[in-house]
């Protein structure tokens, strides 16, 4: 986001530069209106799932088996169903929801402060639609070119993982996503698999019982067939990992190609080929292990640490248990959200709120009720995923509602 009041302005600016195309000449912050269009303006995400597709997958794969590398279990990739070739709505804080909920670890200390609150990291990063006229396609903000290799690089991997999660609770119903691989620590949770370059990113939740997903997150600026290339090494990891007692196991490799219109590439490698090599299994869960860690996900998220530790206390290394702290309760539309805020000033002097919530009726229900003992009807909380905003005099307020009874809020004066 860089359309706004410039801080050094000529009267020579063309139209383009006006409606935010980014010129190093001229560098421009936005206005609190602007924040408020960027983060709640329909836009069109790209989903790309094709025999095409695949056939390039299957090319990169031959190509790296024939390099004479030892060769590695995979099976040719098919495209997904589910996914096919369309557009799908998507409003930047919606995304920048999935982000933080599925990056946040499910047990935190001072040291995964890094990786916590990445709304926060990017909620600059998408090139605002100031027109409005019919929606556009999701893009990077110019600024991104900007950024320095290592940064680029997080960014890209980042945005993969949330574009992701954001297309598997929307397009597929899935929910509850797990890391398949939990740092070993000190005092923290014991490993869920070894060699942990070779293990895929999520375990999702699917609308059926006993369904599940397990996907590959990639994301790179760089051309197609980088994209490609990491869709490739997707196919292997993906099968590393296996879900005891599941009824339906799909694996995914899903890869953001952010180099122009954001697009989702998506390959889903199974088939019935029983000529395939096997891959060796890394990593077991059981749908039990699954809904504990994605509860603990749940409760880290808004801040209580202590509920988390209590959910997986069994699964610890060693007592690690947090204090208990209250949580900061808000007031929305006759409904409480209990989470805990982040407040900070902005580079352009503006201050900037967040507040990350979850149904304070649903928070209870996670920590008394152990997950099999639940009632399927309750959960999803919400069948919509309504997005809203208000403002005036320099205040602009927007809020995410999730499906699972998340509130994201943003507020920036």
């Amino acid at each position: 986001m860089h359309r706004g009041k410039p801080l050094t302005r000529e009267p020579s600016l063309t139209v383009a530069q006006a409606r935010g195309i980014y010129v190093l000449k001229h560098i421009y912050m936005p206005t609190v209106q602007e924040w408020r269009q960027a983060l709640t303006r329909q836009y069109n995400l790209r989903i790309e799932s094709s025999d095409a597709l695949c056939s390039e997958v299957d090319a990169a794969q031959r190509k790296r088996n024939n390099r004479g590398k030892s060769p590695v279990a995979w099976k040719p990739a098919t495209p997904w169903v589910i996914a096919g070739n369309q557009t799908v709505p998507i409003k930047p804080i919606e995304m920048l929801q999935a982000l933080g909920k599925i990056s946040t670890p499910p047990i935190t200390e001072l040291i995964d402060l890094s990786s916590t609150w990445a709304e926060i990291r990017y909620v600059w990063a998408f090139r605002p639609d100031l027109t409005g006229a019919q929606p556009r396609a999701l893009r990077l903000n110019h600024t991104v070119k900007g950024l320095d290799f290592h940064q680029k690089t997080l960014l890209s991997d980042e945005f993969g993982v949330g574009l992701a999660a954001h297309f598997m609770e929307v397009c597929a119903g899935a929910s509850n996503p797990v890391d398949v691989f939990v740092a070993k620590r000190s005092g923290q949770v014991i490993p869920r698999g070894i060699a942990t370059r070779s293990l895929p990113d999520y375990l999702f939740s699917g609308p059926a019982p006993g369904e599940f997903f397990i996907v590959e997150c990639k994301g790179t600026q760089s051309s197609r067939p980088t994209a490609i290339r990491q869709l490739q090494r997707g196919t292997e990891q993906i099968r590393t990992v296996d879900v005891v007692g599941a009824t339906k196991l799909t694996r995914l490799v899903i890869a953001a190609w952010l180099q122009r219109a954001i697009t989702l590439l998506i390959v889903d490698p199974e088939n019935d080929d029983d000529e395939a090599p096997e891959a060796r299994t890394l990593s077991r869960w059981n749908p039990r292990e699954a809904a504990l860690f994605a509860d603990a996900k749940r409760m880290t998220y808004i801040g209580d640490r202590f509920g988390a530790s209590r959910v997986v206390r069994e699964y610890l290394r060693e007592n690690v248990l947090f204090d208990e702290h209250p949580l900061t309760e808000r007031g929305i539309h006759h409904t409480t959200y209990r989470g805990s805020e982040w407040r900070a000033d902005m580079p352009d002097g503006r201050r900037l709120r967040m507040f990350r919530g979850l149904e304070a009726g649903l928070h209870e229900y996670i920590k008394k009720v152990a997950p099999e003992e639940r009632v399927a009807e309750v959960l999803p909380w919400h069948e919509r995923f309504p997005v809203e905003s208000e403002g005036e005099n320099g205040r602009a307020v927007v809020r995410s509602f999730s499906r699972d009874g998340f509130l994201l809020e943003i507020e920036i004066t």
